[in-house]
C-alpha cells in the first residue's frame, strides 16, 4: 500500500517535533536582521498547515530591536476607509496580550501580536480567525 506524500511528510514532521498543536510546520526559513546597535534579531519566516490543509504564513520577528513595538487598545472595529482597500481590523484580548485582527477582502485575515521581544503575525488567505487565534496563541506562549 502506497501512503500519499502529503500524509508521509506530515508524520516525518510531527515525528520530527516541528509541529503546534493541530498545526504542522511544513517551511521554516530564518534570516539575521542587524542594525548599527543591535545583533541576534531574527526574521523567521513559517508556513503551518492544520489539519484540513489550510495554509498559515507565519513572520517572527525577533530580538531587542523589535521589542518597543506594541498594541493599542482599540474599541470597535476599525478600517482604512475612505482610501484603503476595505480592510477592518480591531483589538482582542487573548490570554498572551492584546492582539489585531486584521480582515482584507483580497488577502484573506492577519493577527498581529507581541510576545517578549518578539512580534508574531498570522496571516491566512482562508482559514478561520479562531484557528489563527489559536496558531499565533500557541506560538506566543513557546516564545515568551
Amino acid at each position: 500500500m502506497r501512503i500519499p506524500w502529503m500524509i508521509a511528510l506530515g508524520t516525518l514532521l510531527v515525528a520530527s517535533g516541528a509541529y503546534a498543536g493541530d498545526f504542522t510546520l511544513t517551511a521554516e526559513r530564518t534570516i539575521p536582521v542587524t542594525s548599527k546597535r543591535d545583533q541576534g534579531n531574527l526574521w523567521i519566516r513559517r508556513e503551518y498547515r492544520d489539519t484540513r490543509g489550510t495554509r498559515f504564513q507565519v513572520q517572527v520577528m525577533r530580538g531587542k530591536v523589535f521589542a518597543s513595538w506594541g498594541v493599542s487598545p482599540r474599541d470597535g472595529e476599525g478600517s482604512d476607509a475612505p482610501l484603503g482597500f476595505g480592510a477592518t481590523y480591531r483589538t482582542v484580548e487573548i490570554p498572551q496580550g492584546l492582539a489585531v485582527v486584521e480582515r482584507h477582502p483580497m488577502w484573506g485575515l492577519s493577527v498581529v501580536l507581541k510576545a517578549g521581544e518578539s512580534v508574531i503575525t498570522v496571516e491566512t488567505q482562508d482559514g478561520a480567525e479562531e484557528d489563527a487565534l489559536r496558531l499565533a496563541e500557541e506560538l506566543a506562549t513557546e516564545d515568551r
